[in-house]
């Protein structure tokens, strides 16, 4: 099966949830068109927060319909968790396989996200998905990039002072 997840669990050292546990449950490439029990497994964990890091749904969708129905069914799939999803995506489900900023639906894509997809309230939204998410009152902090639409062939060489990362530290 393809896919990954990932749960971890942290202590907190400081502030009013001093030694609370906080659990985070990760996702990516987990192709909801096929059986996914990762989610459930995880839901028996009892997260305070899943990750969404991309690629859930290998769709491909090129029309607004396709990807509002896309998105749809993501958040239904997650719907279980009862906690807080946060997500950014990947290629499958912003374009198509290895597409970059420069794919012909990104306007669309950007569209259908912002629709239907939650977003922390510190975001890059609509210029693209970068977000930075907060759980514990913000004693945990969540930095969600978005390496997909905002991918070019410069890419790779840009420094991290022209990334996104600045944009979202305080």
């Amino acid at each position: 099966m393809r896919g990954w997840g990932v749960a971890l669990a942290l202590a907190l050292a400081a502030g009013p949830a001093a030694g609370q546990e906080v659990r985070l449950a990760a996702f990516a490439d987990a192709d909801l068109g096929k059986p996914f029990p990762a989610f459930v497994a995880a839901a028996a964990l009892g997260p305070t927060a899943v990750i969404l890091a991309g690629d859930v749904d290998h769709r491909n969708p090129q029309t607004l319909a396709t990807m509002r129905a896309m998105h749809a069914a993501v958040l239904a799939a997650t719907a279980g968790f009862g906690v807080p999803v946060f997500s950014v995506w990947d290629d499958h489900d912003y374009c198509r396989n290895n597409a970059t900023r420069a794919c012909p639906t990104r306007a669309l894509a950007l569209q259908a996200w912002g629709e239907l997809r939650p977003l922390c309230p510190d975001h890059g939204y609509p210029a693209g998905l970068w977000q930075r998410c907060s759980v514990e009152g913000g004693w945990v902090e969540i930095y969600l990039l978005d390496t997909r639409s905002q991918r070019d062939a410069r890419w790779a060489s840009r420094s991290i002072s022209s990334s996104v990362i600045p944009r979202l530290r305080r």
